[in-house]
């Protein structure tokens, strides 16, 4: 209540008193990336920017979009926990909506405090139907981001402790910076200290893949009289080669990273390309510790990226057709490679107008006006000559190069306000634009999140966003776009490094199906194959939900800003693992993980089946020396480094000592199984305990 006194200076008059409400909570800002229904056939885009009043009394809403196959019918907003159908809480005027307001008033199935807690836990998406998709074209679900009109300035992190590094600190590091760490890889580490393990990594010679794939290609079709060139099998093997025994581990790493930033996939248009696509993953090798300008040109003129987002051949207007240049790949390398959707502070949060809403990076006319730079790109050629532009000979392997005849030379004006000039080339113009995208203040932050999800934690505090971006934009040396100086100052960050961390509960990430099985098979060693050919042949492209440059569309297999729906929505924490992660998934993986230490890897070579060199863990665990329960916990020491680097926790030990007390006599008897070398009793007592850890929380946390 307040209440004015009287005073001779001024006169009161009646009533005197009211009740007055302060709001002091801050408004929250929700963004929706939208993108086409799963099975939906539109290059549509768009997304939809709601700020909730501190008060929970009403909401703000912006929506824009672009390229619906007809029509828009509608925007609705819906509850919903997966995206299908669900209770409407509001239904948008048709188009663009710059700002709309919105009163959390109750409507039919739902009340206010139910809007507002699905919102709260990740339950409010918005679809938009068109005439030619009625359920739907486009949709997106409202995700909490940080966002300030001016950024707060982060807080200096405090130093790291000195010393030599311990081994569980070395095993914690190489699950960060390789496919899984080994016995040997720890020891390196503890010898040369991170920033020696690093620099030593940076001198590696690269593990290419395309020479695997092209004698492999080879030697299968000359096996089958020609019929069989192994597919998509191949590629698949050379990668598995490379991250299970390639010394340029953080080289590979840093590799898959690009792979999940700068996409594309074999499913679809370049199911067919196997070579084309392993050189496109080479190229993400060769610029692993390159610069990002070079590596974002390398990829525009790449013929996969090309084909994929349909660059390639893309051709100025026909006013005689009425053809426009495709706009795919003008969108996609802004928002998806360089800028993303809305303008950043430095730490990554959302810049705010002044009307308190995120601003957009880019419109549909800077879209269409890069589209036109892009233009009279086509395959390679020999000779003085131009072939077809549209029919001429197919290099999936050489950089597109420009056809004049087919490029727009009139004015373009792009993201920024800038204005490329009429009468340049499509190379200066290609440049030109390059260099704006690159020059962006958007692209530190950008890249310097994803970098720090793929390698160390989901939910990096706008400090360590901060710290990364800076190096991405100064080196030191005053070089922009520095990839070796970046992934340093990713790995050796306070937050990254420091033991402080590991007990928040935000911390961390979930690891990728592909990442639990490689770690998997380093730290527990793969048997060398009985037949003399030391090649793995290993291909898990339908055994796993993620295979590399396998995704299901350019977002690759999860969104970086993706928050599982429920009490991690609610606690404002992102997942993008746990995108592809569902009951069906998670038993998937765990069943096999277990098949493969119960009985291996099946090869298509079918020579030998594959199977996990466990004699160390058997030799620990039945050694002639020391009482049962010391050999016990000497092999759980052994594994709790390997495979959780120290952090068991005496819940998880105590699991697999009663998993070990419940067996009877026999299961320690030695009569030998030839295909394990030990016997079968033995062999589960090793197995299980193995098993029980890679089926775990802490496991499938990498903390």
């Amino acid at each position: 209540t307040l209440t004015l006194s009287p005073d001779p200076a001024y006169d009161v008059g009646a009533p005197a008193s009211a009740t007055v409400t302060i709001d002091d909570a801050p408004d929250e800002i929700f963004v929706a990336v939208l993108r086409p229904l799963p099975g939906t056939a539109s290059g549509a885009s768009g997304s939809s920017v709601l700020r909730k009043a501190g008060n929970d009394r009403f909401a703000r809403i912006a929506l824009q979009f672009a390229n619906l196959t007809t029509d828009e019918e509608e925007a609705v907003l819906f509850i919903s926990t997966t995206g299908d159908a669900g209770t409407p809480v509001l239904t948008l005027p048709l188009g663009q909506v710059a700002a709309l307001d919105w009163e959390f008033d109750p409507v039919a199935g739902a009340t206010r405090d139910q809007i507002l807690a699905a919102l709260d836990e990740g339950r409010v998406w918005i679809r938009i139907p068109s005439d030619r998709f009625p359920g739907g074209e486009i949709f997106g679900r409202y995700e909490r981001h940080p966002a300030w009109q001016v950024m707060p300035t982060p807080p200096v992190p405090p130093p790291l402790p000195g010393g030599p590094v311990s081994a569980a600190d070395a095993a914690r590091f190489l699950v960060q910076a390789t496919y899984g760490p080994t016995q040997a890889d720890i020891a390196t580490v503890q010898a040369l200290g991170y920033e020696g393990w690093i620099e030593d990594q940076f001198t590696k010679n690269i593990t290419r893949h395309l020479p695997y794939v092209q004698a492999r290609r080879q030697e299968l079709l000359a096996s089958s009289n020609g019929t069989d060139d192994g597919w998509q099998r191949p590629r698949q093997e050379a990668w598995w080669e490379a991250a299970i025994r390639g010394p340029d581990q953080l080289r590979q790493r840093m590799a898959f990273a690009l792979s999940q930033i700068l996409v594309i996939s074999d499913i679809g248009a370049l199911d067919i390309e196997h070579e084309g696509v392993t050189n496109y993953y080479d190229l993400l090798l060769d610029h692993a510790f390159g610069n990002y300008r070079d590596l974002l040109e390398a990829v525009t003129l790449n013929p996969c990226m090309g084909r994929y987002l349909s660059m390639l051949r893309n051709r100025k207007p026909d006013a005689l057709t009425g053809s426009e240049p495709d706009e795919n790949y003008s969108r996609e390398v802004m928002q998806l490679l360089t800028i993303g959707l809305n303008e950043l502070h430095p730490d990554g949060s959302l810049k705010l107008d002044p009307e308190g809403m995120p601003i957009p990076t880019y419109s549909q006319a800077d879209i269409v006006g890069l589209a036109h730079v892009l233009t009279g790109w086509s395959f390679a050629y020999d000779g003085p000559v131009e072939p077809n532009f549209f029919w001429g000979p197919e290099d999936m392997l050489r950089p597109m190069v420009q056809y004049p005849a087919y490029h727009d030379l009139n004015e373009k004006r792009i993201v920024t306000g800038a204005v490329i000039p009429a009468g340049q080339t499509g190379e200066q113009d290609l440049d030109q634009a390059l260099d704006i995208l690159f020059q962006h203040p958007n692209l530190g932050p950008f890249l310097a999140r994803q970098l720090i999800q793929r390698f160390v934690t989901s939910n990096p505090s706008p400090g360590y966003i901060y710290r990364v971006a800076q190096v991405f934009d100064d080196n030191g040396a005053g070089v922009r776009g520095d990839l070796r100086a970046t992934l340093r100052a990713v790995l050796l960050d306070y937050e990254a490094r420091s033991p402080d961390l590991l007990a928040d509960a935000g911390f961390g990430k979930l690891r990728e199906p592909v990442l639990r099985m490689s770690h998997l098979l380093r730290a527990l060693r793969i048997r060398p194959p009985g037949t003399g050919d030391t090649r793995l042949f290993i291909d898990l492209q339908y055994s796993m939900n993620q295979a590399a440059l396998k995704s299901p569309s350019v977002f690759n297999f999860f969104q970086p800003g993706y928050i599982p729906s429920g009490r991690l929505a609610a606690a404002g924490l992102y997942g993008p693992e746990f995108q592809i992660t569902s009951e069906s998934s998670a038993i998937g993986i765990t069943n096999l993980l277990f098949g493969t230490l119960d009985w291996g890897i099946w090869t298509p070579e079918g020579a030998e089946v594959l199977r996990l060199d466990l004699a160390t863990e058997h030799g620990i665990l039945f050694a002639a020396t020391g009482t049962e329960a010391e050999r016990q916990s000497n092999l759980l020491d052994h594994l709790n480094l390997l495979l959780l680097n120290g952090r068991m926790t005496p819940e998880l030990r105590a699991e697999i000592q009663a998993f070990w007390d419940s067996l009877e006599s026999w299961f320690d008897n030695d009569d030998s199984d030839p295909n394990t070398e030990f016997s079968w009793g033995r062999n589960q007592q090793v197995a299980m305990a193995i098993y029980l850890i890679l089926a775990s929380p802490e496991y499938a946390i990498q903390k």
